[in-house]
């Protein structure tokens, strides 16, 4: 199509990845897993914190279902850490991305 500014979208071979969670969300979840249990809660509470059912807690700290923005900032005001607490160290061993966004 002429004048088109978007190019065509690359096809995605989502066969074998469609239903694998991404080891970030994996990890981010285990961190919240962590976090919620050195302070004695439990799913039902962290969920009633932000707004979902203790089932959406469970499949966030799985990795199944991948935690908005929104939420991250939530869970890690209820949880009295930094949203970058949530997410695995570096490969310096300092918080946070190894890499700036793009």
């Amino acid at each position: 199509m002429a004048g088109r500014i978007h190019p065509e979208p690359r096809s995605l071979n989502l066969t074998d990845t469609a239903k694998t969670p991404h080891p970030i969300d994996v990890q981010v979840g285990k961190r919240i897993a962590r976090l919620r249990l050195d302070r004695d809660l439990n799913q039902s509470q962290l969920g009633a914190a932000i707004g979902v059912t203790f089932q959406q807690v469970q499949k966030y700290e799985k990795g199944v279902n991948r935690v908005s923005a929104s939420k991250l900032v939530m869970i890690a005001d209820f949880l009295k850490v930094e949203v970058q607490d949530l997410f695995p160290p570096r490969e310096d061993g300092q918080p946070g991305r190894t890499a700036a966004p793009s």
